[in-house]
């Protein structure tokens, strides 16, 4: 369910903004501000917008260093898609995620653990009440990516 889906994501995420701002590099924050950019090009480009999401949180894993972090979000990435992909179709919620990952950019430039977590976390929580506003079922089945 979302709702099952939405627990998984609230574990990881926030942990590994905090881990990735510890970790992250020169070169993962030049990757990390220029999907901000595209991003910001890209706000009434809801299949851009879809991409460049992932991109976005697929980059913040990859500054952890840790390839087992990496790892772990593969099965939530797979049902994480299509839930991101329905919320985009009801809301438009591009400027709301761009602040949010903005927000996590400065932890992770910052190297501040804690604003990193704390953003993710809003993030993912944010995701939550867009899914209940859409009026999308939070207990209802969520489809895989085929």
């Amino acid at each position: 369910s979302f709702q099952q889906l939405y627990e998984g994501i609230r574990l990881l995420e926030p942990d590994i903004a905090a881990l990735a701002a510890q970790n992250i590099s020169a070169k993962q924050l030049s990757r990390i501000a220029e999907n901000l950019r595209e991003t910001e090009r890209n706000l009434d480009n809801a299949d851009a917008l879809l991409e460049l999401d992932f991109e976005f949180h697929k980059l913040v894993a990859e500054a952890t260093g840790n390839c087992v972090v990496e790892l772990s979000r593969l099965g939530i990435v797979e049902l994480f898609y299509p839930s991101v992909h329905q919320l985009l179709e009801k809301l438009d919620v591009s400027h709301r995620l761009l602040q949010a990952h903005r927000n996590i950019y400065q932890g992770l430039e910052n190297k501040d653990p804690v604003f990193a977590r704390e953003w993710a976390l809003k993030h993912t929580d944010d995701f939550k009440r867009g899914y209940e506003l859409a009026g999308l079922d939070i207990q209802g089945p969520v489809r895989r990516v085929k």
